[in-house]
């Protein structure tokens, strides 16, 4: 999860850097300015490689951060749609305290890659709480 967070950080902040640049090239480029040149576009390819693969991870961590909320895997989410009368998530015990399984208890170590330390001593990693 926090891989691909910081690859969409990463990814706005490279887009937020280029795109004034590419736009501000294209219009001198426009006005007659400056001739076409592969130096644009090598700029127009790379910007635009940058804003499909930012595209495609968001959509990536957007179905993540679902599986997160709801507490389950991707297996889980794949055999609920080879099964879709298997019946409730037993243990999707509500957003929060599933984000708080994964992410720990520490809202300050959220986003550092550090081993959550959860204070819930039902979730061992052999046994988990469940809903009721």
């Amino acid at each position: 999860m926090l891989f691909l967070f910081y690859i969409i950080a990463t990814l706005i902040f490279c887009l937020s850097c280029e795109i004034p640049l590419f736009v501000k090239e294209l219009m001198t480029i426009i006005e007659g300015k400056e001739k076409l040149s592969v130096h644009f576009f090598i700029r127009a390819v790379g910007t635009v490689i940058q804003a499909a693969f930012f595209v495609v991870i968001t959509m990536f961590f957007k179905f993540h951060v679902e599986l997160v909320l709801s507490n389950s895997s991707t297996l889980d989410n794949l055999e609920r749609q080879r099964n879709p009368n298997a019946g409730p998530n037993v243990y999707d015990i509500g957003a929060y305290e599933n984000f708080v399984q994964v992410f720990g208890t520490n809202s300050c170590l959220w986003l550092i890659p550090v081993a959550p330390a959860n204070q819930n001593k039902a979730a061992n990693g052999v046994m988990w709480p469940k809903n009721q």
